[in-house]
């Protein structure tokens, strides 16, 4: 070994690092300016076309390995000196000779279609307005589009026809939609109203029941007026359960009903009826521990009435 190969410091693995690190920011910088190059010049509107361009652009707008690379200010309406590039507005500017909205309108159809559907709408001609209704359709929809005779015969006035036909039936879906969530709101507004009406008579409920005189000597009659009442509420939670018998009835038979309808109206009553069930088995659950020194008394209110009303007329025929 020579004397200034003796000499030479050693090389530790943070300075292998280091290089190895060097060598990859240099290689990456070079691939951005790569790319730029590519795509750089007069016939850049057609390359913007090529999926493959299209592909890389994205991988540079992404990786932001445009920060850096070196403009001369006049470029940029000063003059003078060098500067690094510092935002993708400034690259698409000034190095790609374009505006940031034009080329990332590009990359926003070819990121959601995909690069097999963007290449073969490029060939087929599709314009930037095709591309844009057809990059809002859903995933069926475009699905669709794919799969279609117009995509495999290169026929450009049938798929276009296919594309507005399909943005004009989501755009119709989308109003469906929102007139159900207009009518949905309504619901919610009345179903509050008439929690709010349901809470005051149950206010007044109370009141009236503590107006009753229970004193020995009209419990009977005032026992009876509270029995009825409460006959009077059961029957109208039976009657509301059989309104919504029949309407359960009507959603599963009606051929009237479009599945979307249906779908909507099956859900809304599942819903009430899961509510309704758990309000009643917590109605039951309070109730059977609050009153539960009662329990082995249960009978029908209607036997009860009937008891006290055979009472009455035994007391008066003494």
């Amino acid at each position: 070994m020579s004397d200034n190969e003796k000499n030479l410091p050693e090389t530790t693995a943070a300075d292998e690092k280091a290089t190895f690190d060097v060598k990859e920011a240099i290689k990456t910088k070079s691939e951005a300016l790569e790319v730029i190059g590519q795509v750089q010049g007069m016939n850049f509107i057609s390359k913007l076309a090529d999926a493959a361009i299209l592909k890389k652009l994205l991988w540079l707008k992404e990786t932001k390995e445009y920060k850096g690379l070196m403009v001369l200010d006049d470029e940029l309406g000063e003059s003078g000196e060098w500067r690094q590039l510092a935002t993708w507005e400034e690259c698409c500017k000034f190095k790609l000779g374009m505006s940031r909205r034009t080329i990332d309108e590009r990359l926003t159809n070819f990121k959601a279609l995909g690069e097999e559907l963007y290449g073969a709408t490029q060939k087929i001609g599709l314009s930037v307005r095709d591309l844009n209704n057809l990059r809002l359709l859903d995933e069926t929809d475009r699905q669709q589009v794919i799969e279609s005779e117009a995509v495999e015969a290169g026929n450009k006035e049938e798929l276009q026809d296919l594309i507005d036909e399909l943005k004009d039936a989501h755009k119709k879906e989308t109003s469906d939609l929102n007139h159900k969530n207009v009518e949905l709101r309504n619901s919610v507004d009345i179903k509050s109203k008439m929690n709010d009406r349901l809470s005051t008579e149950m206010m007044q409920l109370k009141e009236e029941l503590a107006k009753h005189d229970f004193k020995a000597d009209n419990w009977q009659n005032t026992t009876k007026q509270a029995l009825l009442e409460a006959i009077s509420y059961e029957a109208a939670a039976m009657e509301a359960l059989n309104k919504l018998s029949v309407y359960r009835q009507f959603i599963f038979e009606s051929d009237d009903l479009t599945d979307t309808s249906r779908q909507y109206l099956a859900g809304g009553l599942l819903d009430a009826s899961k509510q309704l069930a758990e309000d009643f088995a917590l109605f039951w659950t309070d109730s059977s521990s609050m009153l539960a020194a009662y329990l082995p008394h249960i009978r029908p209110s209607i036997e009860s009435l009937e008891e006290l009303s055979a009472q009455a007329l035994e007391n008066g025929k003494g």
